[in-house]
Order: C-alpha cells, then structure tokens, then sequence
C-alpha cells in the first residue's frame, strides 16, 4: 500500500470514526428509548459498534504504524530549532513571504 493511499485511508477512517463518535442522531424505529431519552440509531442497532470499528482499525492498522522509520533530528540553519531537513518550515515560509513581498 502505498504512503499516499494509505495517508487517504487513514483520513476517511477518521472522519467516519467523527461521525459514528458524534453519534448519529436519527431516532430508532421504537421511537424513544427507556425512560423517555431518545436512544441515537446506531447505538440501538449495533451496541459496541464505535468500540469495534476503532479498535479492529487499530490491530490492523498497527502493522503500519509500527514500519514508520523515525527521521533523523537536527537544527534549523536558521533559528536553530529543531527539524528533520536543513531549514525549518517556519523559516521556509517566513523566507517565501518576504521574497514575495521583495
């Protein structure tokens, strides 16, 4: 798989991880749930389905996760802070702003 299939993936996994975390607010087919607070759908049809999608994602997905090489740290030639290529981002973008303000 490759990085950017998997960066995209990983970005539609998360946003339905949001949407079943929010809860879908749909009522069930009974109508309100016990005591008279209304029971989200997804809840009522799949108890533990929010718990089951994201850990079955993570066992699966740690395979991938543990392959990742950690880059190699060192300073900015410019401030000095801390960054895996020769000059920072911040840096790189402060420079593109003012040689387009030049």
């Amino acid at each position: 798989m490759t990085k950017t299939r998997f960066m995209l993936l990983l970005a539609a996994t998360a946003l339905l991880g949001l949407f079943l975390a929010a809860g879908v607010r749909a009522e069930p087919p009974g109508g309100e749930g016990e005591g008279g607070e209304k029971t989200p759908f997804v809840r009522a049809a799949a108890p533990g389905a929010k718990h089951n999608f994201l850990f079955g994602f993570l066992e699966k997905a740690r395979p991938a996760f543990e392959q990742t090489a950690r880059p190699a740290l060192q300073e900015c030639g410019v401030c000095g802070q801390v960054t895996t290529g020769e000059i920072c981002a911040f840096c790189k973008l402060s420079k593109l702003v003012r040689d387009r303000k030049a």
